[in-house]
């Protein structure tokens, strides 16, 4: 890619031809995935075309007009393209030498500084022959990691024309997928991107655009599916903490939708499988695991079942069935992770889009009882009014104002439509 100081068609081209890759590396996901990849138009995608489209969505309502799309793609090289465009064009473009290998440290660099990688080993169901990761060398302080993850993500080129974005549209690129994004403080202050703009991630440049209806929460809250806490039969082979908080959390989500919730041995698998075709929206405290080396079988949610392995629904079968609901909220252990690749994630909230929901809330990390059901409680109010992206970075806010750790409020992103 050129530099930034390069004519505007200069780096346009190169965002042009960094597009055209993001589609063929979608292309492959799509295969690894065992589904049918989306029409192909590789050959004709282009920032000018990325923005009509982005420009057809902010038309047809929904989405603010300060809407924009960063997308990432790596290089032959290796090095990585950042592009951002917005309803007029290319805004911005960037390019960092950081390789995947190095990214991936940084990431994890974050999640160890946050104390994520100690909380997954006291809370996260794991197998019990699985070695726990040891510490880096270095355990950076948080300040540190965040800045360094921002310098390669969100760069000042792309930061400075992020100011006055009211929502951003990710299209990430391997282990970006995995990143915190509201967390970040690309703006040069104490703000982070929560504070100014809702997020999306979207799974490819082919299908960045809204899906579904506009949300309207009385259609979408009207057949509510809430799953909390099951029960789960001891097994030898795993290590299942217990999640006290995951019942209470969902009774409170079920009374705010004036339903009943599904806890303990009431959460079986069948029951769950069964209803949730008919429902409007999924709701799943529990506990969830993933495989990045199996991430169809190996990704699962963990429900009650005559035995441990009988109650599992995994990615794999979620992706398979029609689930056409407004709303899936996954409110359980790394449910945002996977197989990485260069388009994308592959693993259990891809699943659920897969599956026809049109919006996916997911968590990139075992999270604390308290926290996320303060998190849960406001993501539903505020989704009374607002759009799911904009509720959750509201819910956010309030929680981060009683629990300012980041391990506690920003584990959480969404996939799917904006509006």
């Amino acid at each position: 890619m050129t530099s930034i100081g390069a004519p505007l068609n200069a780096r346009t081209a190169d965002c042009d031809v960094a597009a055209q890759q993001q589609q063929r590396a979608r292309a492959r996901v799509g295969a690894v995935r065992g589904m049918p990849a989306p029409a192909s138009n590789a050959g004709q995608t282009s920032t000018t075309q990325l923005a009509k489209r982005l420009e057809r969505q902010i038309e047809e309502g929904g989405l603010p007009p300060t809407t924009a799309l960063l997308f990432y793609t790596r290089a032959a090289d290796g090095s990585l393209n950042v592009c951002l465009v917005n309803r007029n064009g290319l805004a911005a473009s960037a390019l960092s030498e950081t390789d995947e290998s190095s990214l991936l440290k940084s990431v994890q660099a974050l999640r160890w500084a946050y104390g994520v990688e100690e909380l997954q080993q006291v809370r996260a169901a794991r197998r019990s022959a699985d070695p726990l990761p040891p510490p880096p060398d270095v355990l950076l302080a948080p300040e540190t990691a965040e800045t360094d993850l921002t310098r390669v993500l969100l760069p000042p080129s792309i930061a400075s024309m992020l100011a006055g974005v009211e929502h951003l549209i990710i299209v990430p690129a391997g282990s970006i997928g995995t990143v915190p994004f509201p967390a970040l403080k690309p703006f040069g202050n104490t703000d982070a991107l929560v504070d100014r703009t809702s997020i999306t991630i979207a799974p490819s440049l082919a299908e960045f655009e809204n899906s579904g209806s506009t949300w309207a929460a009385s259609a979408a809250f009207a057949r509510p599916l809430v799953v909390g806490d099951p029960s789960l039969p001891v097994s030898d082979e795993w290590v299942i903490p217990p999640l006290p908080g995951a019942r209470a959390e969902a009774r409170g989500v079920a009374r705010r939708l004036k339903s009943r919730a599904l806890s303990g041995d009431k959460a079986v698998r069948s029951a769950v499988v069964e209803r949730a075709p008919g429902a409007s929206v999924i709701y799943v405290a529990a506990h969830g695991a993933s495989d990045p080396a199996r991430p169809l079988d190996g990704g699962f949610l963990m429900l009650s079942g005559p035995t441990l392995e009988a109650g599992w629904w995994t990615a794999r079968e979620i992706q398979g069935s029609k689930l056409p609901a407004e709303l899936a909220v996954l409110s359980a252990c790394q449910t945002g992770l996977g197989q990485v690749h260069d388009g994308g994630m592959i693993g259990l909230a891809r699943a659920f889009q897969l599956a026809g929901t049109h919006r996916v809330i997911m968590s990139l990390w075992n999270v604390d009882d308290a926290a996320t059901q303060v998190l849960m409680t406001r993501l539903i109010t505020y989704a009374e009014a607002h759009p799911p992206a904009e509720a959750l970075r509201l819910a956010m806010i309030d929680t981060r104002k009683d629990y300012p750790d980041p391990a506690l409020w920003a584990s959480f992103l969404m996939f799917g439509s904006a509006r």
